[in-house]
């Protein structure tokens, strides 16, 4: 963690999940397994999108 509380990524991970330096992302973290899960907002969409639609009764897009 900076000391701007801003997580630095290996350039790796991000070019993995096509990120640039300063995108948000949704961290989930699975310590017994030491395991780290970085969601760009995109991903985040795709998921929870069909998700709200059946919890709303129809169609988002």
């Amino acid at each position: 963690m900076t000391n701007q509380g801003h997580l630095r990524l290996p350039a790796a991970a991000r070019h993995c999940r096509g990120l640039i330096p300063g995108d948000r992302v949704l961290l989930a973290a699975d310590p017994r397994q030491d395991v780290l899960i970085v969601h760009p907002p995109a991903v985040l969409g795709d998921v929870l999108d069909p998700r709200h639609a059946e919890l709303l009764g129809g169609d988002l897009g």
